[in-house]
């Protein structure tokens, strides 16, 4: 039997995106929110980031100085490549 993060990282290697339960399609409330309460200027840290595409929406509002945290790196990889 694999361990946990093994079993994680294979699920990332073989599924898009999108496939997994947790993938958000809509970050409207989370953007709309960091524009309401946090400075551009300010940073950000998304803990949990996973295949996140919120960062590439606040870097078009004006946010730089952000960061992503995932336990897992083929999801950050994801995101990464994204680019």
């Amino acid at each position: 039997m694999t361990n946990r993060k093994d079993h994680w990282e294979s699920m990332f290697d073989h599924l898009g995106e999108s496939d997994v339960s947790w993938f958000q399609h809509d970050v409207q409330p989370s953007r709309g929110l960091i524009k309401k309460y946090i400075g551009v200027k300010d940073g950000i840290t998304d803990i949990g980031a996973c295949a996140s595409r919120l960062v590439d929406l606040l870097g078009a509002d004006g946010f730089s100085d952000m960061a992503l945290d995932d336990t897992f790196f083929a999801a950050l990889n994801m995101t990464r490549c994204a680019r």
